[in-house]
């Protein structure tokens, strides 16, 4: 028994990377029936250099909590899990290799 929700139009069983909200609000179709619907390529399948960095994590800090967390780099945070306040930031984390360029070229 296949639980996968099926596209609305083409009634085949759909992976979560293949699912989006129908258009006209009923149900939900698969990105090529939305694709052939719309007439618009996706984001993700028209950009092979995004495909590369779809596993990239990012590094976020609560500034309220201190709490620390990792999120797939193409979601979007907007408050933090543990508190639930939006005074969120995304962590640079800088090698030590770019903090001795940054050094030598603050000192010339």
């Amino acid at each position: 028994m296949d639980l996968r929700p099926t596209c609305s139009q083409c009634k085949c069983a759909m992976d979560m990377a293949n699912i989006r909200a129908n258009p006209n609000g009923t149900g939900f179709i698969c990105r090529t029936c939305l694709e052939a619907k719309t007439g618009v390529k996706s984001p993700l399948a028209a950009s092979s250099s995004q495909k590369e960095d779809i596993f990239s994590k990012k590094s976020y800090l609560c500034e309220d909590c201190g709490y620390t967390f990792e999120r797939n780099a193409t979601f979007v945070v907007a408050d933090c899990p543990m508190c639930a306040r939006t005074n969120v930031h995304e962590m640079m984390i800088e090698t030590s290799f770019d903090l001795e360029e940054e050094k030598d070229w603050l000192y010339e």
